[in-house]
């Protein structure tokens, strides 16, 4: 339950911090986020009813996690990285 609260207030973070930098890959980025969200929803439907579930949940969340952030928000980064708005300011209020 605490990953998929995480991963709730990470997409919403994820998702101000795109917008207020502008960046050219938010719709490609976000929506590759919202496609995953119904299927965190599904497994956690399944993970309340047996443990392997959970454990499958769990695995594939973290690994999503993995996955997004070796790509998309490493080349996020490098776009704020130059940019003239401040991260701190803009992120997460």
């Amino acid at each position: 339950m605490e990953l998929y609260k995480y991963a709730t207030t990470y997409f919403k973070a994820d998702k101000k911090l795109m917008k207020t930098q502008s960046y050219p890959q938010f719709g490609q980025t976000y929506l590759s986020a919202i496609d995953f969200v119904p299927e965190i929803d599904s497994q956690y439907v399944t993970a309340s009813k047996a443990s392997e579930a959970v454990r499958m949940a769990q695995e594939s969340l973290i690994n999503w996690f993995i996955e997004h952030i070796q790509k998309q928000d490493m080349d996020f980064a490098k776009f704020i990285h130059g940019s003239p708005k401040s991260v701190l300011d803009t992120c997460c209020e």
